[in-house]
């Protein structure tokens, strides 16, 4: 990616570039990707208190802060292969990274 102007840099992949894609989910859209792509990580960052209120089922509580500052070496940490697709959520959805 050309950091300039956020186009593909010469010769780069636009699948690489659509993988690499952040996207913002509804929890309908979320349902979905669940039922048909077993191939997903759900990273929950919501508190620890908030997750032990409820959460879903499978889903890695993950810090936060650590997460956006050690992004690479904290997934490694947790076990999550970085070629799943990554799924952030949380309580309310308004945490940002």
């Amino acid at each position: 990616m050309d950091e300039t102007s956020g186009s593909p840099a010469p010769g780069q992949d636009k699948e690489v570039e659509s993988k690499n894609a952040v996207k913002e989910l509804s929890p309908q859209e979320l349902v979905k990707m669940m039922e048909s792509k077993k191939d997903i990580a759900i990273i929950d960052i919501s508190t620890p208190g908030e997750y032990k209120e409820g959460h879903i089922t499978g889903s890695i509580q993950a810090d936060m802060n650590t997460l956006r500052t050690q992004t690479g070496d904290y997934l490694m940490s947790l076990k999550i292969d970085r070629e799943r697709t990554i799924v952030l959520i949380c309580e309310t959805g308004n945490k940002k990274l």
